[in-house]
C-alpha cells in the first residue's frame, strides 16, 4: 500500500498527463513559493491555471472523508492565492491566472488500478474580504 506522499505523486501526474489530453502545457509541479506548494502549473489558452490535486482512495473516501476537492479548505485556498501572486510577482505572464481543483479517486481491486478524474477549473475565487485583508 503506497504512503500518502506516494499517493498524491502518483496523483500529480495522473492529473498532468490528464491536462495534457486536454490540450494543457504543463509549465511546473511542484513550485515551493510564498510559504506554500503550487502542485501543477498549466497554460492553457489565455490561461495560467494553478492546480491543487487532492486524491483519495474509493473505499474509505465517501463514507469518511468524503469527496477528496472538499479537504481544500479556505486555508488552503488562501495558501493558493499568496504562492500564485508570489509565483506570478517572480514569473510575468500576459495570461490570465487562474486556481484550479483537481480530483482523482483511485479504485484498488484485485492489483488493477482505475481512477475517476474531476478537474474543477476556476474553483478558488477570490473574494472581497480577502482583497480587503490585503
Amino acid at each position: 500500500m503506497p504512503t500518502t506522499r506516494q499517493q498524491g505523486a502518483f496523483a500529480e501526474k495522473v492529473v498532468c498527463r490528464y491536462l495534457e489530453e486536454q490540450g494543457y502545457a504543463i509549465v511546473a509541479q511542484n513550485v515551493y513559493i510564498g510559504g506554500g506548494e503550487i502542485d501543477i502549473i498549466a497554460s492553457h489558452g489565455e490561461y495560467l491555471a494553478f492546480v491543487e490535486v487532492k486524491s483519495r482512495t474509493a473505499a474509505p473516501y465517501s463514507a469518511k472523508y468524503g469527496r477528496p476537492a472538499l479537504a481544500v479548505t479556505a486555508k488552503k485556498k488562501a495558501m493558493m492565492l499568496v504562492a500564485a501572486r508570489e509565483y506570478l510577482r517572480a514569473n510575468p505572464t500576459h495570461l490570465r491566472p487562474r486556481l484550479d481543483i483537481a480530483e482523482v479517486v483511485i479504485h484498488r481491486h484485485e492489483g488493477e488500478e482505475r481512477f475517476d478524474i474531476r478537474h474543477f477549473p476556476n474553483a478558488v475565487i477570490q473574494t472581497r474580504r480577502e482583497t480587503n485583508n490585503e
